[in-house]
């Protein structure tokens, strides 16, 4: 790897901490905000009477009140995570900026932003899967909704007392899961507008740049849960690409924190004296999972791949799995075999002993 490339590595890495740190702040104060409302939800049930609800009609107002409530929280929380995604597609078209400029090395260099009605109107309408923004934070009482109005349904039947209909209500309202919720959104918005920000400098400044390089983060998994950095993240680590066009789209899925790191000229061919220039490398973490408090970090510069055959046995079943550890100790296929590199899919062990062969013996 040259030395300009660890160097912008390393920097973009100082550039996502950054955002990774102001996530989770911004999820801490959506949080905040759904603890607040679900106080208020809870004293206005606490504090009715038993005869109050007591016909069918009486509870379904009382859903509707409720369900009233949320969808206004999920309006307020909404353009809290469209003003973080602001401030984030912001902050890293400045810092992409300095980073491809060299800190303003570059003769000729041109800045690049969406304007804030424009990221806001983006949030708005992207997509991660088959929701919107919207669609996404009223997921969390979604189905806990249709939950409680069959209760109410059947509560003849079933003989749906005060008492139950309550606690049905506030059980829907969640608890310590509705935070790994918005953790999940507001990272996935965050990452992906401050990636759009990346993209645009990028292609403002095509004469600095030779190819693209997808960099995933260096950090153990669960194989089992999930979480931490997934296969294919993983698999398209090292992956270049000529544009944008041609690498999967990113993020990849929700709370993805890969980038496409941009692989520019020699300091030479831009002009630049690189005598104070510093060596830097890649930091790689290894976290307990569920908990993922960081057990051990350091630094490294190889690939994910790489770095992955170099840890232990259990480490690399955990992040991938054992069949297809299997496959690639017995030299069967290779790391990168695990996805396709134009898509980001992952490839399934059929799919993958069809095109490389199985293990023999």
């Amino acid at each position: 790897m040259r030395l300009e490339d660890k160097i912008i590595l390393a920097r973009h890495v100082d550039m996502q901490s950054n955002l990774i740190e102001f996530e989770g702040e911004s999820a801490r104060q959506l949080f905040l905000l759904y603890s607040a409302a679900k106080a208020r939800i809870v004293r206005r049930l606490k504090g009715l009477k038993k005869g109050s609800i007591h016909t069918r009609k009486q509870q379904l107002q009382l859903l509707a009140e409720v369900e009233k409530t949320l969808q206004e929280l999920v309006k307020i929380m909404a353009a809290r995570v469209a003003e973080h995604a602001v401030t984030a597609h912001k902050f890293a078209a400045a810092e992409v900026g300095n980073i491809l400029s060299w800190d303003g090395a570059v003769k000729g260099f041109n800045l690049a932003a969406l304007s804030t009605p424009q990221i806001i109107a983006i949030v708005a309408a992207q997509k991660f899967g088959d929701k919107q923004l919207d669609g996404w934070l009223m997921s969390m009482f979604g189905e806990g909704l249709d939950r409680v109005k069959a209760e109410i349904a059947t509560g003849k039947v079933r003989g749906l007392s005060y008492k139950n209909l309550v606690k049905s209500i506030i059980d829907m309202l969640g608890g310590s899961e509705i935070r790994r919720h918005l953790d999940a959104i507001v990272r996935s918005y965050v990452q992906k507008m401050a990636a759009l920000a990346a993209r645009m400098v990028v292609e403002a400044n095509k004469e600095v740049v030779n190819e693209l390089e997808w960099s995933a983060v260096m950090e153990g998994a669960s194989f089992d849960t999930g979480r931490g950095t997934c296969i294919r993240c993983a698999a398209l680590d090292g992956s270049r690409y000529k544009n944008y066009g041609a690498a999967p789209a990113i993020p990849l899925h929700l709370r993805c924190r890969c980038m496409l790191l941009p692989v520019t000229k020699s300091w030479l061919d831009l002009g630049i004296n690189a005598d104070d220039m510093t060596e830097k490398t890649s930091k790689w973490y290894n976290r307990d999972y569920p908990s993922r408090k960081i057990l051990d970090y350091g630094y490294t510069d190889k690939n994910y791949g790489e770095w992955w055959a170099s840890m232990p046995a259990s480490f690399r079943r955990n992040a991938i799995g054992p069949r297809r550890t299997e496959l690639i100790d017995k030299g069967v296929l290779s790391f990168d075999d695990l996805v396709d590199h134009k898509t980001g899919r992952l490839f399934t062990i059929d799919e993958l002993e069809a095109k490389h062969g199985k293990v023999q013996g």
